[in-house]
């Protein structure tokens, strides 16, 4: 570790640190929490020279900026609009080099909701649980400090080694659109029934969409229908997960995300499929989501094809 240090001018929306997630902790109590985009900040962090679970900064639909105490590398990835550094114009595509005394920023694109910036070495952050990210609600990880401010100076860890300029493959690049397909396991999946769920369905992402859930309301009114009208409202706590899907009993389903609670006693329709859940947390409001219910098997399948086309270009990527 040296003095090295990012410090904040305007920090971002809900702006932590986030790296290796709570891995197995539920029982526990502890959600996985960690990015809510795995793939975008493996992107960053692999911008940056770092492996993908290194410590990256996260924040929400809005502006960054702030200023390099030393020499380092960044990458920026996800929702992210114009990087400057300055006053020019980056290619957020590349490695990108600040000298000590730069000043950059970043700025939201017009759809998706969070933003990542990996610093060569990662910021230096302890490891709490074998995770190196930050769970809010709980003040674990960099949460003793959250939110942050301006002018607070984030600790970062040296390189080991010199970090090469990199450029992403033109099939690694993500877009962040205003329409998601979202696939799904019902919830009787196990017993071969998913008689309560049609195909498909339409919806539009509310004003809530947090780390902790996604709120969707039907489009068009008549999807309300779409998971059986007596199935929504209460039940004996259960266990969720990550991309859980709930229904309350206004019939507007919750979509769990990575800081979600480990229980709950909303009726439980359906699980998001593991290649899919990285998607939730660029969901916001007024995306539309469409919502395929398909099998237990197809939804291994589709895990190991998405796994090993990334790993060509993330090959440490984990997807939980």
């Amino acid at each position: 570790m040296s003095d090295a240090a990012l410090v904040i001018d305007q920090p971002g929306l809900a702006m932590s640190i986030q790296g290796r997630p709570w891995r197995n902790m539920r029982h526990q109590g502890v959600p996985l929490a960690g990015p809510a985009d795995p793939i975008a900040c493996a992107i960053a962090n692999w911008l940056a020279g770092n492996p993908a679970g290194s410590p990256a900064l996260e924040w929400a639909v809005s502006r960054f900026s702030g200023h390099a105490t030393t020499d380092m590398v960044v990458g920026v990835a996800g929702a992210a609009g114009n990087v400057v550094v300055n006053a020019k114009l980056q290619d957020s595509r590349k490695s990108i080099r600040l000298a000590a005394g730069d000043h950059f920023s970043i700025s939201p694109s017009r759809h998706g909701a969070r933003l990542y910036l990996g610093v060569a070495g990662g910021f230096a952050v302890d490891t709490i649980l074998g995770a190196t990210s930050t769970y809010a609600a709980a003040g674990l990880g960099t949460a003793a400090d959250w939110p942050m401010e301006h002018g607070d100076s984030l600790p970062l860890r040296t390189s080991a080694k010199p970090v090469a300029d990199r450029i992403l493959p033109q099939k690694a690049r993500q877009s962040c659109p205003a329409s998601y397909v979202l696939r799904y396991v019902t919830a009787d999946a196990a017993s071969d029934r998913s008689d309560n769920a049609s195909p498909a369905s339409s919806w539009l992402v509310t004003s809530r969409f947090d780390r902790a859930a996604v709120q969707l309301r039907p489009e068009p009114p008549e999807n309300m229908k779409h998971f059986g009208q007596s199935t929504s409202g209460t039940m004996p706590s259960n266990a969720v997960f990550t991309g859980t899907i709930q229904l309350p009993p206004d019939g507007e389903p919750l979509l769990m995300g990575v800081d979600s609670r480990t229980t709950g006693g909303y009726t439980i329709a359906g699980q998001i499929i593991r290649a899919d859940r990285h998607l939730l947390g660029q969901l916001r409001s007024g995306d539309k989501v469409e919502l395929i219910a398909t099998s237990a098997e197809k939804a291994r399948e589709i895990y190991a094809e998405k796994l090993e086309l990334w790993r060509r270009y993330l090959p440490d990527l984990r997807l939980d």
